[in-house]
């Protein structure tokens, strides 16, 4: 299964070392856009869909073709990727800056207090 994350890297950051850590916890793996509860009012319009109101009267008003009733759009099912050339013309040219800087603290800048936990930062 594909994941668009080192294409975007690549194309904000060419030439940087990316370390891949993992799933932490908490995050979410895939992104369900249209869930198949909602396949019955989905018409697919080839480069877009719509979903109907619950309570919608006027059925001609729809021109776009009706879904199959088990429909789930969902980002691990996506078989349409943007490469990096791509993700660049939507993202724009990467900054001029020498690989890794981006993510570095300036020096002047202190760390951030964490807090314990029940105790408030003043």
């Amino acid at each position: 299964m594909k994941s668009i994350l080192p294409d975007l890297a690549e194309a904000i950051t060419p030439g940087c070392r990316h370390d891949v850590i993992g799933i932490r916890p908490g995050e979410k793996l895939h992104e369900v856009l249209l869930a198949e509860d909602e396949a019955r009012r989905t018409h697919d319009y080839d480069r877009f869909y719509i979903v109907q109101p619950h309570e919608y009267s006027n059925k001609r008003a729809w021109q776009g073709r009706p879904v199959p009733e088990d429909f789930c759009y969902a980002s691990n099912t996506n078989d349409e990727w943007l490469g990096v050339e791509e993700l660049r013309r939507i993202v724009g040219e990467p900054a001029e800056a020498s690989p890794g800087s981006w993510v570095k603290r300036p020096e002047s800048t202190p760390e951030p207090p964490i807090p314990s936990p029940g105790r408030e930062l003043r």
